[in-house]
């Protein structure tokens, strides 16, 4: 109980967290979008992508790239039909994904974009 209390406690955790429920993409599998994995060179990054659309005709998408490895990694993601203009969560400025991005992520490090 103590080890669940501390990593509620996180910043990371709490901020996850925040983005989970402002993005409706993120939401329960009966209710967000179907995960669809990203394909990337480097085995130590994940990369998938939710699309949900909205009852007033809108969609919500969401790309999260994370680093599970304690090394810096260099990659590229395939992005494909989730690629467009996003806004970055971690700090709300707008940017452009391509159908294929070349990113470097510091360990531990993860990304994620919502539009």
């Amino acid at each position: 109980a103590a080890l669940i209390k501390s990593i509620e406690q996180s910043p990371t955790f709490k901020q996850l967290n925040i983005i989970r429920k402002q993005n409706p993409a993120l939401w329960s599998p009966e209710l967000g979008g179907k995960l669809v994995r990203l394909e990337t060179d480097n085995d130590k990054i994940f990369a998938g992508a939710r699309r949900v659309q909205l009852t007033d005709g809108t969609e919500n998408t969401v790309l999260g790239i994370f680093n599970f490895s304690a090394e810096p990694q260099d990659f590229t993601v395939q992005v494909g039909e989730f690629a467009g203009d996003y806004r970055c969560q971690h700090c709300g400025m707008p940017c452009a994904i391509g159908v294929e991005d070349h990113i470097t992520l510091s360990p531990w490090e993860w990304l994620i974009y919502a539009k």
